[in-house]
């Protein structure tokens, strides 16, 4: 009874080592994008909120949601560009 349970035992472990081996560094370079993009959200989240906070004072507002940041995280300065210049030209209210 016991052989049986250490075959496969052994037979999960080679299991978990091919799959470590074969996607071990596909898995690395996904991990690395997703921490890319969750800087960038963070960064363009931080600057939303900066422009909401100065903008409160002229009733300006850019909605801060995970598009929003993500748009202005990836693009930067020409990407906040376009989110002011569509607040104020094609949704003006």
């Amino acid at each position: 009874m016991s052989g049986i349970n250490m075959l496969w035992w052994g037979f999960i472990l080679l299991i978990g080592i091919l799959i470590f081996v074969f996607f071990g560094q596909s898995f690395l370079r996904l991990s690395k994008w997703m921490w890319y993009g969750i800087f960038h959200m963070a960064v363009g989240g931080i600057l939303i909120y900066l422009i909401n906070l100065g903008g409160q004072f002229v009733h300006f507002h850019i909605p801060l949601n995970p598009i929003t940041a993500i748009v202005i995280g990836i693009l930067g300065l020409p990407g906040l560009m376009a989110f002011i210049i569509i607040k104020f030209f094609i949704t003006p209210v």
